[in-house]
């Protein structure tokens, strides 16, 4: 199920945490990248800690994400009407 909403929705190159590498932020990893499997090698222990917390984070921001995308609809629709109050709305 959460396959299918990262195809449908586009989320494959979202960003999965950034850390700084040689002045550029660049992407931990992808959703992609995640979803396949990847590997990753930091320069120390305590680097791998840091960015593996950041990762934790993303996937908790992604699966609220999904969430949200598996009770989507698609669109919504209303008829206006010219008896319709505006600050019924509100």
């Amino acid at each position: 199920m959460e396959s299918d909403l990262v195809r449908r929705y586009g989320f494959g190159g979202m960003p999965l945490g950034t850390w700084m590498y040689q002045g550029s932020e660049v992407p931990i990893a992808t959703v992609h990248g995640a979803v396949t499997g990847l590997t990753i090698r930091w320069p120390s222990v305590v680097e791998m800690l840091s960015r593996e917390r950041d990762l934790k984070k993303a996937c908790i921001v992604l699966k609220k994400l999904l969430e949200v995308a598996n009770n989507f609809g698609g669109e919504d629709r209303f008829e206006i009407t010219s008896d319709l109050d505006v600050d019924e709305l509100a």
